[in-house]
């Protein structure tokens, strides 16, 4: 019993773990205890899996999700280590998964016979299809997975999964970093931004306070499916009426421009939320399609395409620019088919592709006219899907001419109306810029129709 108790006897001790689980469940999710039509409720690092038994019990579909990465030091001593192969070897009743040293708490939800998927919440975007479970939680883990600046991201992305509402549990502050002014900063801005929170349609409802040995600070966060919340990931808002429109940035992509591309763009904070909703969209697509990416510029998207398996083509009318994609990929360069050519005259077959990706170009390197032949173009040359990038007008229509670019002058209504003209059915949006001066920026999923 010595070396169970070394373990971790707090999650040992299961009268203790359902306790604790049932006062956060009722405290934080009653709603969940008050009977009603089953949910599908998603655990983050699950532990001991207290939370999701409780739940089972109260009829709704639960899954956990754990990381499998613990070191081997963390049987801190030979006989803890002895012991821990032991408990993994002999103890498991109802195996999920074939015995993994990495996986501390594998005996005890195998006993619980729970579903837990194992990966590391560090990375995103998580395996898990937008709003496909009712209710999503993670106590006291959000601090392992990424710094203070990075968790308004994280919570983001459970507000991607969830429907209902999300529920965060905090730490208190770890005890070599309280008197750590920079550290209190970085946390104190991340509070700030959390208890304000928007994204995926869910708001902050309450970012709750408690007093523990580490004095007082937050202990949980809650948000909630709220009407007229923010789409998208969270992003300050943009006010229609101050948006600009300005003439097409038009062919200028060459010599120093194009070599210094990426190196700028990348300093430019959204840059990265493209990069993370790209990779989000592309996730929630088959396996194994063709795609050809117009404009190619420097391919920031083909170790996504390579990741999932993509036969990859890009075109691009400039040919500096395939220098500096070369330079950029390195050997992932020489696994694409790169052509020079132009949009409005793609030299492609009829539905040649599975997928046109376009992002940073319909909607302010080209005029109108200009983005309606392209548009014309990709439709003609995707068989199945289209991810193009957009802007949209979030309180209004600002009237353009042919020879003006879109940039976010157009309604939603219109976007769509747009798109279905060219045989665009949308599926699905990710807002990945929203300011004053450009409206709302989304990456817009479509799928091609019959007209």
């Amino acid at each position: 019993m010595e070396l169970i108790t070394r373990i971790a006897d707090k999650y040992l001790i299961r009268k203790e773990n359902i306790e604790r689980a049932w006062v956060r469940a009722l405290h934080h999710l009653p709603e969940t205890l008050a009977g009603g039509d089953p949910l599908d409720i998603l655990e983050f690092s699950t532990a001991h899996g207290a939370m999701l038994e409780i739940w089972r019990a109260a009829g709704h579909r639960v899954r956990g999700t754990d990381w499998d990465g613990w070191p081997d030091d963390y049987a801190k001593s030979p006989a803890r280590k002895d012991w821990l192969d032991a408990m993994l070897a002999e103890t498991h009743d109802n195996p999920r998964a074939e015995t993994n040293r990495g996986w501390v708490y594998q005996p005890i939800i195998e006993a619980t016979g729970l579903d837990v998927d194992l990966f590391d919440a560090g990375a995103r975007p998580y395996p898990y299809r937008d709003k496909s479970y009712d209710v999503v939680c993670c106590y006291q883990a959000l601090e392992a997975y990424a710094p203070p600046a990075e968790w308004p991201g994280i919570v983001g992305e459970f507000c991607r999964i969830a429907r209902q509402s999300v529920v965060v549990g905090f730490n208190p502050p770890p005890r070599g970093l309280r008197e750590d002014a920079e550290h209190f900063h970085q946390q104190h801005a991340a509070f700030e931004t959390l208890r304000t929170l928007e994204a995926y349609g869910l708001k902050a409802v309450f970012l709750e306070f408690g007093e523990t040995n580490a004095g007082f600070h937050p202990t949980a966060l809650k948000l909630m499916a709220v009407p007229g919340a923010k789409e998208g990931p969270a992003m300050p808002a943009a006010n229609a009426s101050q948006v600009k429109q300005t003439g097409p940035k038009g062919d200028t992509f060459y010599k120093a421009r194009a070599r210094n591309y990426e190196t700028r763009r990348k300093k430019q904070d959204w840059w990265h939320v493209e990069q993370e909703e790209m990779k989000s969209l592309l996730f929630g697509l088959p396996r194994g399609l063709s795609v050809v990416d117009i404009p190619f510029g420097t391919g920031r998207f083909v170790p996504y395409y390579k990741e999932f398996g993509y036969t990859i083509t890009g075109l691009d009318v400039s040919q500096d620019m395939f220098d500096a994609a070369r330079e950029a990929l390195g050997p992932l360069f020489d696994e694409c088919t790169c052509v020079t050519g132009d949009a409005a005259e793609l030299p492609f077959d009829d539905a040649g592709f599975d997928l046109v990706v376009s992002t940073r170009f319909l909607r302010d390197i080209v005029t109108f006219s200009q983005a309606k032949a392209i548009l014309a173009e990709m439709a003609r040359v995707t068989s199945r899907y289209a991810i193009l990038q957009l802007g949209e007008n979030p309180d209004g229509e600002i009237e353009i001419g042919p020879d003006d670019v879109m940039g976010g002058a157009l309604s939603r209504a219109s976007v769509d109306a747009l798109l279905a003209g060219f045989g665009f059915r949308v599926l699905e949006r990710r807002l990945v810029k929203s300011a004053p001066e450009v409206g709302e920026v989304y990456h817009i999923l479509c799928e091609k129709t019959d007209l």
